[in-house]
C-alpha cells in the first residue's frame, strides 16, 4: 500500500534511446486530421495571378521538418483554432508580415 503523495506520474519514454512513434490522426467525418502545435515560420508563395501566405507549422507529436505538408496556406486558418494560433504567431513576431501586409502589397502591384 502507497500513500498518494508518495506516488509520481510516469514518465511516458522510459528508454531514452527509443523514440515514441507520434500519435496516429485524428478521424473527423472518416478524414484523418492532425492537430498543429504552433506555427513556426511563414513564406509569400509568388506567382504571376496572385501572391499567397503559407505558414510552417509544427505538428503535435512530430519532429520540426521543412517538408512540403508541413507548409500550409494562410486561408487554411480560418476557424477558430486557426486564427488564434496566426494571432499568437504575429503578436510574438510584430516584424513578419501578415496577411493584411500581403493583401496591401496585392492591390499595391493591382493598380
Amino acid at each position: 500500500m502507497f500513500h498518494v503523495p508518495q506516488l509520481e506520474p510516469e514518465d511516458p519514454n522510459m528508454f531514452l534511446d527509443h523514440n515514441q512513434p507520434p500519435p496516429p490522426p485524428l478521424i473527423v467525418e472518416g478524414k484523418p486530421e492532425y492537430l498543429i502545435e504552433q506555427i513556426i515560420d511563414l513564406k509569400y508563395n509568388h506567382t504571376q495571378q496572385c501572391c499567397q501566405l503559407s505558414y510552417h507549422v509544427k505538428w503535435v507529436g512530430y519532429p520540426i521538418s521543412n517538408n512540403p505538408s508541413d507548409w500550409i496556406l494562410a486561408t487554411a486558418f480560418d476557424d477558430n483554432t486557426g486564427k488564434m494560433l496566426a494571432k499568437a504567431y504575429h503578436d510574438q513576431r510584430p516584424q513578419k508580415p501578415g496577411p493584411e501586409k500581403l493583401a496591401k502589397d496585392w492591390e499595391h502591384r493591382l493598380n
